[in-house]
């Protein structure tokens, strides 16, 4: 069965031609592109990170409230999430 979805697209071949193939370690669902044989998962915006998409979600709430990544960092440091200043400001700007 061929699915796709509005705006999910294989991130090799840029087409809408997958199938549902399983599930990650963490219980995301993984898809198999039917065209390049690719496999992907779904595509959050957070791919890369080290950091939780709690976590970085919570410092872009808190800079919309105002606040500035020096103390965003602080506050996430209480969370005990050890953060860079610079890594912030790198989130904030995407």
């Amino acid at each position: 069965m061929i699915i796709g979805e509005a705006g999910q697209k294989c991130p090799e071949c840029g087409k809408e031609r997958y199938v549902l193939n399983g599930k990650d370690d963490s219980g995301k669902q993984r898809y198999l592109c039917k065209l390049c044989d690719r496999r992907f998962g779904d595509n959050l915006g957070f791919e890369y990170r080290h950091t939780s998409p709690m976590f970085i979600t919570l410092a872009l709430m808190l800079n919309g409230a105002g606040m500035s990544p020096f103390s965003i960092r602080i506050m996430l440091g209480h969370l005990n999430v050890k953060v860079h200043v610079d890594t912030i400001s790198r989130w904030l700007e995407c």
